[in-house]
Formats: structure tokens, C-alpha cells, sequence
């Protein structure tokens, strides 16, 4: 499993590290008390990345980054090799994972052109018809969330990113202008993000009422 295969990776980048891979399927066909099992493991690490782009396994993540106040990375990578987007939630900086989320994909959805597609496993491939994003595109936004999370590591209070989330173009397209372009994403401030949690709930047992 890849899990198995990082773990082996990180012994050879830097000998004597300390690993504990789980392979576990968060949201498959899995006991509910393995879920349980994983999300208190991940509540218990200093930094979380998600790197599934699934809607799915986010939440798990996120479950277990609220439950101990962890920061939590994730991306993703478009169909057809058009970029990714790379994002974080920091406790206190930035708005809570679910909703960080959400105001990402809300970004989207505002933007003139049509939101991309998520590359899907493996890669997008669609019946017969393929949108790769191949192992070039992914190692590409990959290498930009590592940087991002490293940032955090060394500096959690004072980053060099000043935007926690932005959108990786690696070709004209949708947002982008040209190859290479980066466009920021503004996901608000914290204490913005508590009211939109408020307000979510209260809608909400207005409609139950």
C-alpha cells in the first residue's frame, strides 16, 4: 500500500525515523471501530495532510484535527492536467477545515469559467475516455503543499504564504492565464469563519422548525 511504501521511503530519505503505517479505507467498507481507531491516531499527530482529494477521507481528517485543534494541508489535482488547488487550516489563523472547504469550492463555483474537474482514481480515467492529470502534474502540486506544510513547521505563526489556499495552474485555462499561474484564495479570518459556522447552524433549525 502506499502508506507501507511512504514508510519505507522515509527510512531511506532519513534513517532511524520513527514510523507507524495503517492501511484503512476512511469511509469504505470498514469496521466503524477502525474508523474510530484512525481518526483518534490522527487526532494525536502535530500536522495533518490529506492527500486523497476525497470529499470522504477529508472529513475523517477534519473530525480528528477539531477534536485536538490540529492543523490540517490537503490538495488536489484537476482532470486533464490543468493544476491543482493547495490549502490549509491552521487553529486560531485560518477557518476550521469543513468550512475552509467549503469557501474553497465556493470560490470556485464563483469564478466566470466552469469549475475543473477532480482527477479522479486513477488519475480521472472515465470509461474509455481518459483526463489524466499524470504523475508529472501530481508530483508538481505536491511539491507546493510539501513547501507549504514545511513553512508551517518552521514558522506556525508567521508564514510566508499569506493567502491559505491557492489554486496551481499548469496550463492556460478556466482561472489561469498562462502555465505557472497562481491565483490566491481568501478564505477569511477565524473569527469570520465562527459566525459563518453560527449562522449555518441556526439556518439550519430554522428549517427544522
Amino acid at each position: 500500500s502506499k502508506a507501507h511504501a511512504l514508510a519505507q521511503r522515509l527510512s531511506l530519505i532519513r534513517p532511524g525515523t520513527k514510523t507507524q503505517a495503517r492501511a484503512h479505507r476512511l469511509g469504505g467498507q470498514e469496521s466503524s471501530s477502525g474508523a474510530a481507531a484512525v481518526v483518534r491516531l490522527l487526532s494525536q499527530c502535530d500536522l495533518l495532510i490529506d492527500a486523497t482529494a476525497s470529499a470522504t477521507a477529508f472529513r475523517y481528517v477534519a473530525a480528528a484535527a477539531r477534536g485536538e485543534g490540529r492543523p490540517v494541508f490537503w490538495a488536489e489535482a484537476f482532470a486533464g492536467g490543468l493544476g491543482g488547488l493547495i490549502c490549509r487550516s491552521r487553529p486560531g489563523l485560518d477557518p476550521a477545515p469543513d468550512l475552509a472547504r467549503a469557501r474553497v469550492l465556493h470560490w470556485c463555483e464563483l469564478q466566470d469559467a466552469e469549475p475543473p474537474e477532480r482527477s479522479k482514481t486513477p488519475y480521472g480515467l472515465d470509461g474509455e475516455r481518459p483526463e489524466i492529470a499524470d504523475d508529472t502534474d501530481v508530483s508538481v502540486i505536491a511539491a507546493h503543499l510539501a513547501r507549504m506544510a514545511i513553512d508551517h513547521m518552521v514558522a506556525p505563526e508567521a508564514s510566508l504564504f499569506p493567502y491559505s489556499a491557492y489554486a496551481v495552474g499548469l496550463k492556460a485555462g478556466w482561472v489561469f492565464s498562462q502555465p505557472f499561474d497562481t491565483v490566491p484564495i481568501d478564505l477569511g479570518a477565524p473569527e469570520e469563519a465562527e459566525r459563518d459556522s453560527t449562522e449555518l447552524v441556526e439556518a439550519g433549525v430554522s428549517r427544522l422548525l
